[in-house]
């Protein structure tokens, strides 16, 4: 049995992925970790022995049921709204530390990825930091909230470069919630001293870019696809403002050496799994921007027929009877 973990408004992609592993001949489990614990039971046990017992859907799962994992997404579990304010934060990080504790009795099988190696490869600091090391080419990086060390680095930067976050609050390529699309820094917005002084930013050089690709990696395999949104003038920066009808997945082959750098790169992070984000300059150069160790990849799959659902499931499967 394999358990997919993700969040209850995902689709396409787990159901893909779930249908690749019962095609195979092995049963999966769609679990949403925001339903615990409203709808899901969990129990640990240390009286001697230790066992573990997750209840979902009126099935009990142990451990030593489960063959392996896929984190396709980890959302926060959901108190009950009704609970007193006073106590509703601590239900919450009780309920958070119980779901990780599980989690934690499943590390004998192999995951896809574990979470604490999502929760490091998602730093951007280490993802910028790990790729220098490797050799790949990265936009020059400033991180900071002091005004002065902004303005210089613009300076430098002969006024072009953009602003983004480090952090990802969207759960899908078209955004949605609280989130700062890539944008280019203005004169006027270093006259805004709250820019950065009551919230730290990350800035980057402006690359031109003849377009943009998003690489899923998979144990190794790659599946690329090219975006050009060079005709959208609101996509020029960050492709995820254009239009549907103003872009269009292709498909495309990286040459060798950025796989081997990449897949390089992907090792050290400890990761399986991962959407790389890659531009392509206008000097013909391959620039490394980051990888998303739960990234998106179903407008692959679907627009490029690219097997990423059964790469994923025949990873899973081959790790679990090595």
């Amino acid at each position: 049995m394999f358990l997919l973990f993700t969040h209850q408004q995902d689709y396409y992609t787990v159901d893909l992925v779930k249908s690749s592993l019962e095609q195979k001949g092995f049963e999966s489990i769609r679990i949403n970790t925001n339903d615990f614990p409203l709808s899901i039971e969990l129990t640990q046990a240390f009286n001697g022995s230790s066992s573990s017992t997750i209840c979902y859907k009126e099935q009990r799962i142990a451990p030593g049921d489960v063959q392996g994992v896929w984190l396709r997404k980890f959302f926060s579990p959901k108190v009950d709204p009704s609970i007193d304010e006073a106590y509703r934060k601590g239900c919450f990080h009780e309920s958070l530390e119980t779901l990780k504790g599980f989690f934690y009795t499943l590390n004998h099988v192999t995951w896809i990825d574990p979470l604490n190696v999502v929760s490091y490869a998602s730093s951007k600091s280490v993802q910028l930091q790990v790729a220098q090391r490797i050799g790949l080419r990265i936009p020059r990086t400033m991180i900071t909230n002091n005004q002065q060390d902004l303005r210089s680095f613009y300076n430098a930067n002969n006024g072009n470069i953009v602003v983004k976050m480090q952090t990802t609050l969207s759960t899908s390529m078209q955004g949605g919630g609280l989130f700062l699309h890539t944008s280019r820094v203005t004169a006027d917005d270093l006259e805004d001293a709250a820019l950065v002084s009551l919230c730290p930013l990350m800035f980057q050089e402006l690359i031109e870019k003849e377009y943009e690709l998003r690489v899923i990696y998979v144990d190794g395999a790659f599946f690329t696809g090219k975006m050009d949104a060079s005709s959208s003038k609101s996509g020029q920066v960050d492709c995820r403002l254009a239009a549907t009808d103003e872009f269009c997945w292709q498909a495309y082959e990286l040459p060798q050496p950025i796989k081997l750098q990449l897949d390089s790169y992907m090792k050290s992070m400890g990761l399986l799994f991962g959407a790389i984000d890659l531009i392509k300059s206008a000097k013909g150069e391959y620039v490394f921007l980051e990888v998303n160790p739960t990234g998106e990849w179903g407008m692959l799959q679907r627009d490029l027929n690219l097997p990423i659902a059964q790469a994923i499931a025949s990873t899973l499967i081959r790790k679990a009877h090595k």
